[in-house]
């Protein structure tokens, strides 16, 4: 596991065996300068995956965001989605604002995903659509 980006905001890791990302959110940002290089990590781990990789973005200690963050991230996930997404799976709390705000950004670009309240189910269902795929 290769890590890309670690502070107190967001983690952000690179699987070459699975040729996955694992994103993690961590608490509340204020605002987009509280993560000045946010876009820069996201390019530089989806410079190193290959095409049709598996993505976890883990939001189950994330807060609900202010617009100018919710605008930030929707931009970070049309950089995924243009790079050779071919499945996300999104780990949440049970906490209802965030779901909401989260199902809202993904409608609006359309991301392949699916929604689980584990990570390790996340991963499951990953590796099961990855397997899928290539006996197509």
């Amino acid at each position: 596991m290769r890590i890309i980006a670690k502070n107190e905001f967001y983690e952000i890791e690179y699987d070459e065996i699975k040729n996955r990302i694992i994103y993690k959110v961590l608490g509340y940002w204020q605002n987009s300068s509280v993560v000045p290089h946010y876009l820069e990590d996201m390019e530089k781990v989806l410079k190193l995956a290959k095409p049709n990789y598996t993505f976890i973005a883990n939001l189950s200690e994330a807060k609900t965001h202010p617009k100018e963050v919710m605008e930030l991230r929707e931009k970070a996930q049309k950089m995924v989605k243009n790079e050779g997404l071919f499945r996300i799976a999104t780990v949440l709390s049970t906490g209802v604002f965030s779901q909401i705000q989260l199902e809202l950004t993904y409608q609006k670009n359309k991301m392949p995903k699916n929604t689980f309240y584990s990570l390790e189910m996340a991963h499951k269902w990953l590796d099961e659509e990855e397997k899928l795929q290539k006996q197509e």
